[in-house]
Parts: structure tokens; sequence; C-alpha cells
């Protein structure tokens, strides 16, 4: 559900931070694969997290 929020009328709505679009659209597909595969394990989309995933750090090393 990363990205999904309901409102008091009870409609759900995708937020998309804009710098996402920017790191999966990345023309290096392994690069972007990553990112994808970040967000994907989230909760809440954290875009630090994301550029730091994208460069090529491990994600234990980003969450500890």
């Amino acid at each position: 559900m990363c990205g999904w929020c309901k409102d008091k009328h009870g409609l759900w709505w995708q937020i998309v931070p804009t710098q996402l679009g920017e790191l999966i659209g990345d023309p290096d597909s392994e690069k972007s694969q990553r990112v994808c595969q970040t967000m994907l394990k989230m909760q809440k989309i954290i875009v630090p997290t994301c550029k730091r995933r994208m460069m090529g750090c491990k994600l234990g090393r980003i969450l500890s």
C-alpha cells in the first residue's frame, strides 16, 4: 500500500513524489530496478532511502 491514502469521503489517492518518478525512470535499468524493489518493500515512500539504494548501498546499511 505504498503511497496510498484514504480521504474523509472514503476515496483512495496515490501520492507519488516527483523525485521517485525520476529515480525509477533512470536510463540505467539496474539502478531503476533497485529503486523499484526498495520502494515496493516500503509502507511509506522514503525518497532519500530510494536515492541511496539507487547508488548501490545495501538495504541493511540504509535502515540501520
